[in-house]
């Protein structure tokens, strides 16, 4: 049988199956150390990034509601609006709303490192580079992301997607600046909103000023390339504006709103600002890579210069005078700019590829079969180091079986005290805390798991639990013997210990699994009634008189004075009052109260924008009472308050979104009718 007629597979057939068989290899190394789970180098991936993948995807898939808000940290905070949730993330919501979350995550990784190898395949062989360089430029990669500095390459699945896309982008950018606009720079800007929506903003924030600096290393039409990667962006960013204003919101809620000085103290420690520095930040990229890298810049051409030109900035963007960018608005709420740390070593791998298609043309047959087993050595070497660096990490995942059962004992203790209060009190627990359980198993808290931007006000009464007069972000321990009253008016009724200290009023009420045992007393419920309001010029009094142990919190509440207080009446003796919570969703409370004379319904849950109140069908002004909470005036009798979460930034986001998808379905509609540049129509 003749074989002369068979026809070939494409070669993007070929890239695809090239980049299968590299993701594959990257994720086959992480699970024969058992994958992306215990190994971790840090308590961020089970504590910050799973719970929120898999809440997001139960609410999108399981609920057929948009995961707004997360009722379980923070007394109540954005889920939308939280970097770390990445909940719009479509191969988070499709694995995480399917499979189970180990298996989830892993699948999330190899989807993730197979977009980042197809691209690089595409985009290097484009540049005259063979597909067995490539491997090993990615193998590169592979090593110096894991081995990056901060060490977060392995265990912070964000910080992957914000990697992955970079290839496609730089591929798509280069075919629309050589030829026609349409489809590829709607294909750019599908990639950049998939960097938008994979999860931290770092990632997309340097990668838009990395191209205007990419710019200056082509020969020719910088204008257009210029022009051409600023709509890709902006394109990208509006089909990505349903996660962008709600993050924008977030972060002017944040603690970083009121601490910028800290925020660039903690930036500068990225810059390298000695030679050891340097010399530290480029030994974690491996001596080998290096010098296959230096052999791509041997007769350097234009795409060699361009991908220097790209590590160089990466490893210098924090330092003067480049960090002026950070003095613009967005960039200078960066606190940890750790995007470049992390895709510096795609133009590392990009140099090594070059570097090993160089080896592999030289003249002479000795000395090109030298080159080619240089090239396989450093492969292999970072194929070993790939494996090596989890096993590497000091920390260790929680047994998250144990906290199932730990999570129904606490929830059998919680619905027991509810029976007798009337009220669910909340939890203080740092095991919990660490291995995600409050959000995973709802269990209600004032603390939560957010150090990047956790809302500010409900923040700094934390803090001040803590007996810290900071305002940063950050995991916080709480000892709730430091302001008993405080932790009751935050709701919290039971505390997680080995051993109760302090002046808490807590006794004994149970054991759970690794050795912990729960305190219990009585907090103020979660929804009171009160009548008296003690006015408050300012946020900062507000605080004050918030955590002024003089105060009477069961029976009055702080209101900020931006307008006339509602009025108010002392109820007689006997007035018979109740608040009861009737409806608890997480985008949706009811109550339903009684009073005897006017007065303010308390709910302890964080004020933030976008809350809306109804009292008995018609609307009602929510105030900011006790420094971060929401209260409605009520009038004397029986009522019905409704609040809902409808944010403004979520309406406007899905606008805008809708208008991008609208502008990038036109930009590709030639590749949607099948007519692509170079096609022949049958």
């Amino acid at each position: 049988m003749s074989l002369r007629g068979a026809t070939r597979p494409s070669p993007v057939v070929v890239d695809a199956l090239v980049a299968l068989g590299l993701s594959g290899l990257a994720c086959g190394l992480l699970l024969s150390v058992g994958g992306v789970w215990s190994h971790v180098g840090g308590t961020d991936l089970h504590g910050a990034f799973l719970p929120k993948y898999e809440a997001g995807a139960a609410a999108l898939l399981g609920e057929g509601r948009l995961p707004l808000w997360n009722p379980a940290e923070y007394c109540g905070e954005p889920l939308l609006g939280v970097m770390q949730g990445a909940v719009l993330y479509p191969p988070v919501v499709l694995l995480f709303g399917v499979f189970s979350p180990w298996l989830a995550l892993q699948l999330l990784y190899l989807f993730n490192w197979f977009v980042f190898a197809f691209g690089w395949t595409v985009y290097l062989r484009g540049h005259g580079v063979s597909r067995w360089a490539a491997g090993v430029g990615f193998l590169v990669t592979l090593q110096a992301f894991y081995r990056a500095p901060s060490g977060s390459g392995i265990d912070h699945p964000n910080f992957l997607g914000g990697l992955a896309w970079i290839p496609l982008m730089l591929l798509c950018w280069e075919r629309a600046s050589a030829g026609p606009v349409r489809p590829w720079l709607g294909a750019m800007a599908l990639a950049v909103s998939m960097q938008w929506l994979s999860g931290y903003p770092d990632f997309s924030l340097d990668t838009a000023p990395l191209l205007a600096v990419l710019c200056l290393a082509y020969p020719g039409q910088r204008a257009r390339r210029l022009a051409l990667a600023v709509a890709g962006c902006l394109a990208g960013a509006l089909l990505s504006l349903l996660q962008l204003l709600p993050v924008a919101e977030a972060i002017g809620e944040s603690f970083r709103a009121v601490s910028a000085d800290r925020i660039a103290e903690l930036r500068e420690l990225f810059a390298l600002t000695s030679w050891k520095d340097l010399q530290h930040s480029v030994a974690n990229l491996g001596a080998p890579a290096l010098l296959l890298a230096a052999a791509g810049l041997w007769l350097p051409g234009r795409m060699r210069v361009v991908w220097a030109l790209g590590f160089a900035y990466c490893l210098l963007a924090v330092n003067p005078p480049f960090d002026l960018l950070y003095r613009l608005p967005v960039y200078e709420s960066i606190r940890m700019p750790l995007g470049w740390t992390h895709i510096a070593p795609l133009f590392l791998g990009l140099l090594a590829a070059a570097g090993s298609r160089r080896l592999a043309s030289l003249p002479q047959r000795a000395a090109r079969l030298c080159g080619i087993a240089f090239a396989a050595a450093v492969a292999a070497f970072c194929t070993w180091q790939a494996w090596d660096a989890p096993p590497s990490l000091h920390f260790r995942g929680p047994d998250l079986e144990q906290m199932a059962r730990r999570a129904e004992t606490l929830d059998t203790q919680l619905a027991r005290r509810r029976d007798e209060s009337g009220s669910r009190p909340r939890v203080l627990s740092e095991p919990e805390l660490l291995a995600g359980s409050l959000l995973r198993h709802d269990l209600r808290s004032p603390i939560g798991y957010d150090p990047t931007m956790p809302p500010a006000r409900i923040n700094r009464l934390v803090l001040h639990a803590a007996g810290s007069d900071s305002r940063d972000g950050g995991l916080t321990r709480v000892d709730p013997g430091l302001h008993p009253e405080l932790i009751s008016l935050l709701g919290v009724g039971i505390v997680v210990a080995p051993r109760l200290q302090g002046a808490w009023p807590g006794r004994p009420v149970g054991d759970l699994q690794g050795g912990d045992r729960m305190y219990y007393a009585p907090p103020l419920a979660r929804a009171r009634i009160v009548h008296r309001a003690v006015p408050a010029r300012d946020d900062d009094e507000a605080f004050a008189l918030t955590v002024d142990r003089r105060r009477s919190h069961p029976r009055e509440a702080v209101l900020l004075a931006d307008a006339p207080l509602p009025p108010l009446a002392e109820p007689p003796r006997r007035g018979g009052e109740s608040a009861r919570i009737a409806v608890d969703e997480p985008e949706r409370v009811v109550v339903e109260a009684r009073l005897s004379a006017p007065g303010l319904l308390v709910l302890a849950d964080n004020w933030y924008p976008g809350w809306q109140a109804r009292v008995d069908g018609e609307p009602a002004r929510i105030w900011r009472a006790d420094y971060t909470f929401r209260a409605v005036a009520l009038a004397a009798g029986e009522h019905r308050v409704e609040m809902v979460y409808r944010p403004a930034s979520a309406r406007w986001g899905a606008l805008g979104s809708a208008a991008g998808l609208a502008l990038v379905a036109w930009l590709c509609a030639p590749a949607l009718r099948g007519r692509l540049p170079g096609r022949r129509s049958g």
